[in-house]
């Protein structure tokens, strides 16, 4: 034991006890932290494992996306092409578009119905395998020529007339012709070389109007024969007539036996009576003749009409 306690041992003393002190109060405080610091310290290494894996996974990714990124540049230039391709075959869409019309309608107002119908259908059938485009819508009306001009006159007047019709040429329609109502068929005529195929005579008398085509024969009628009974003829010593003399002897004898001579089918067919007249004025004066007289360029009081007339009234 000391001999003397000096201050300066006291203090020593005091000291030591405070380093102690806070030498525990140092380790109470660090002893928390250090558990803290270890926690922290296995998170990390947790997040590093992880981080080490999501690497791993991310160069997985990167070595699989490679050969993507090596082909996108040659897939970049198919879209390219295919887009071109596309626009080009939306272009020749819109084209063909433009080609492909709505299909034409053709309306046709026919007069020949019954047993002719059959022909005109045959007709129609080979129209319709050059022009299959052109739907034709075919009205046939049958019944007396009256009748039927009143109908075409009709639908004219109502502004609904048809496309295409069959009708008589001569003053009815010469009538139509000077109101507009027919259109020139010229252009026809020479694509069909008409000259050749239908003749120059009919032409002149039955299709032109001031100069130009106005109609196209479609049928030609044989009305203009004369059927006999051969047994009539046997009976009385009859021949065949060769001239228009030996006619007129031959319709003599068959009054002088009390037989008819001509007869037609009636008041019916009163058109009948106007159909002998052009047989007899073209088989005795020719057709230049009927021509003329159709045109109004001879009165029907001419001598060679007039005689036709004396004719028939025998």
């Amino acid at each position: 034991m000391p001999e003397k306690i000096t201050p300066e041992l006291i203090i020593s003393i005091i000291t030591l006890i405070l380093v102690i002190a806070a030498i525990g109060i140092m380790y109470s405080l660090i002893a928390p932290l250090t558990g803290q610091l270890a926690s922290i310290a296995e998170e990390t290494r947790k997040t590093a494992e992880a981080a080490a894996k999501a690497s791993e996974a991310v160069a997985g990714v990167a070595e699989a996306l490679k050969p993507v990124a090596e082909a996108l540049p040659e897939v970049m230039k198919r879209l390219e092409a295919a887009e071109k391709s596309i626009s080009e075959l939306s272009k020749t869409v819109e084209e063909l578009r433009g080609l492909v019309k709505p299909p034409r309608v053709l309306r046709v107002m026919n007069y020949w119905a019954g047993k002719d119908k059959d022909a005109f259908d045959r007709a129609l059938a080979v129209f319709k395998l050059l022009f299959p485009e052109v739907d034709v819508r075919v009205t046939y009306l049958g019944g007396t020529g009256v009748d039927y001009m009143a109908a075409l006159m009709a639908k004219i007047a109502a502004k609904a007339p048809p496309d295409v019709s069959s009708m008589w040429s001569g003053a009815p329609t010469a009538k139509l012709v000077e109101e507009g109502a027919i259109i020139p068929l010229d252009d026809v005529w020479t694509e069909i070389k008409g000259d050749e195929t239908i003749g120059t005579v009919i032409k002149e008398a039955l299709c032109m109007h001031k100069g130009r085509v106005y109609f196209i024969p479609h049928v030609y009628q044989m009305e203009h024969l004369v059927f006999y009974n051969k047994h009539t003829f046997e009976q009385l010593g009859l021949k065949e007539p060769k001239t228009w003399d030996e006619f007129e002897h031959i319709l003599e004898v068959c009054k002088a036996n009390g037989i008819i001579p001509i007869s037609s089918r009636g008041p019916a067919a009163s058109r009948d009576l106007g159909e002998l007249f052009w047989a007899i004025l073209s088989r005795k004066y020719g057709v230049e003749i009927c021509i003329k007289l159709a045109k109004g360029e001879i009165p029907w009081t001419s001598p060679e009409v007039v005689d036709v007339a004396r004719t028939i009234r025998e």
